[in-house]
């Protein structure tokens, strides 16, 4: 039985393209997924930092997806990480850490897993 070469590099073609389509979206839920998490875990004082969150695609080579999470708030590093010294303003600190963001990606990661590997999988049946 001949093989139509045309017909499989189609199919092939197509393939590519379904599972492409459907990385850049797994890749773009698990950031919405670290996103909510994060929210979900972020010291509230007035909501300022919670609202900061933001989850943005970032440019890669064909092939690679990534996204940038996290909060945006200039103070967002000093709460998870804490502060100790003077800022440029004089103002001298002794701030523990209280971290949000590390914990909400080490608990994201298994359900990440499964969200890529059930994205692919229905991108690749078709």
């Amino acid at each position: 039985m001949p093989v139509d070469d045309r017909a499989t590099k189609a199919a092939l073609d197509a393939l590519m393209i379904r599972v492409g389509a459907a990385g850049a979206v797994a890749v773009k839920a698990a950031g919405l997924l670290v996103q909510g998490l994060g929210q979900a875990r972020t010291p509230v004082l007035s909501g300022t930092l919670r609202r900061s969150w933001h989850t943005e695609s970032v440019s890669a080579p064909v092939g690679v997806y990534a996204v940038r999470v996290g909060p945006t708030m200039v103070y967002a590093r000093r709460i998870e990480l804490g502060f100790k010294g003077a800022d440029s303003l004089g103002r001298v600190y002794d701030q523990a850490p209280d971290p949000y963001v590390k914990p909400a990606l080490v608990e994201a990661r298994p359900r990440i897993r499964a969200l890529v590997v059930t994205t692919i999988s229905k991108a690749i049946r078709g």
